[in-house]
C-alpha cells in the first residue's frame, strides 16, 4: 500500500503488487539512498535531518531579511543625507543594476522615511522591463500613484500605487524619459504646495 488518502464519500488507496511492487520498492530505495548519501547520513536519519534543515532555513531566511531591512534603513537614511534640499524638496534618484526588484522596494520606502521633504524614484534595473518606484516622505503632500499612472499613461502603459508610495514597469528604453517625466511632475507638485504656503 503506497497512499490513504481521505475524499469526500470514502477512501482512495494506491497500492501495487506483484513484480510492480518489486520494481517499485527497488526505485524508492535508489531514491532513499541517493538522498541519504546528498545528505551525508543514514537512511534512517534522513526524516531528522531534513526536519533540521528545513528549521534552519526558515530561521536563516528570517536573520537574511532582518539584515536586509537593517542594510536597507542604513542605506536609505544615508542616500537622503546626501541629497541637497532644493525648492523644499529633496529628490532622490537612483537607478540600481545590481540589487534585486523587492530591495529596491524596500530601498525606496526606507529613504523616503529617512527624512522630511524627501521623494523618491528609483529604478530596479536587473530585467527588461524595468520596475520603477515613487515614494515620498509624509510630510510632503503630492499623490505619488496619480503622478506616476499619468507618466506611464503617456508611453501607453499602466502602473500606480497609493498616495505615499507606487510602481509600475517600464522598457527599458524607455526608463530614462519615464524617470525625467517623473521628475518634472514631482518638482512642479512641491512648487505648487511651496506657493500656497
Amino acid at each position: 500500500m503506497r497512499t490513504v488518502e481521505k475524499i469526500s464519500r470514502g477512501v482512495r488507496v494506491e497500492f501495487v503488487c506483484g513484480s510492480r511492487a518489486v520494481r517499485t520498492a527497488r526505485a524508492d530505495f535508489v531514491i532513499l539512498s541517493e538522498a541519504a548519501a546528498l545528505l551525508s547520513t543514514g537512511a534512517k536519519e534522513l526524516p531528522a535531518t531534513v526536519g533540521r534543515m528545513l528549521t534552519e532555513g526558515k530561521a536563516n531566511a528570517k536573520e537574511r531579511q532582518k539584515l536586509r531591512e537593517e542594510l536597507a534603513m542604513f542605506q536609505g537614511a544615508k542616500l537622503a543625507m546626501e541629497a541637497p534640499i532644493e525648492n523644499g524638496l529633496r529628490l532622490v534618484e537612483h537607478a540600481w543594476r545590481d540589487r534585486d526588484r523587492d530591495f529596491v522596494k524596500l530601498l525606496a520606502s526606507r529613504t523616503a522615511a529617512a527624512a522630511v521633504r524627501t521623494a523618491i524614484i528609483f529604478s530596479a534595473n536587473e530585467a527588461d522591463p524595468v520596475r520603477v518606484f515613487v515614494a515620498r516622505s509624509s510630510d510632503l503632500d503630492f499623490n505619488c500613484g496619480q503622478i506616476l499612472r499619468e507618466a506611464l499613461a503617456h508611453l501607453g502603459l499602466r502602473g500606480g500605487g497609493s498616495a505615499d508610495f507606487a510602481q509600475g514597469e517600464v522598457p527599458a528604453e524607455q526608463e530614462k524619459a519615464l524617470r525625467g517625466s517623473l521628475s518634472d511632475a514631482i518638482r512642479r507638485s512641491a512648487a505648487e504646495v511651496n506657493k500656497q504656503l
